[in-house]
């Protein structure tokens, strides 16, 4: 903006011009900030619910190639080892609670949330895996 004052010409903006500004900057980014931080909670989510969907396709396969479910001595290693032929890189790391490859055994049918817990849980009698986190959502 240009001013006249005196015969000269000053540039610049006025205080007011600014507070305004700030002010209209202040009032996008409070409402633009919660949108931006949920909306990586929800692309972690979605990313592990799609590694969720890989492991439980590789045990699938281990299933019908072998009768059986993977992991049948109960460790993690095992699970993890059987299921390599099956998976196109190292099993899956998870974006959300822990974020390890850790995987703690249940019996427990359907699977529920443990008091600590690990990456995964898995139920090697039905084949059945979940994320074990309170973090994780699912869609």
């Amino acid at each position: 903006m240009k001013n006249v004052v005196h015969g000269r010409m000053r540039r610049g903006f006025t205080l007011v011009e600014l507070t305004v500004v700030i002010l209209i900057i202040g009032i996008v980014a409070t409402i633009a900030a919660p949108k931006f931080f949920d909306s990586v909670s929800t692309a972690k989510n979605k990313s592990s619910a799609q590694t969720l969907e890989v492991v439980r396709d590789a045990i699938a396969l281990y299933q019908a190639n072998q009768d059986s479910y993977p992991g049948a001595d109960g460790t993690g290693a095992t699970l993890k080892t059987d299921l390599t032929p099956f998976l196109r890189k190292e099993f899956p790391t998870l974006q959300v609670g822990k974020k390890n490859a850790d995987i703690a055994f249940s019996a427990a049918s359907p699977l529920v949330v443990t008091a600590d817990p690990e990456a995964w849980i898995y139920n090697k009698t039905t084949g059945e895996i979940r994320i074990n986190h309170a973090d994780y959502k699912s869609y």
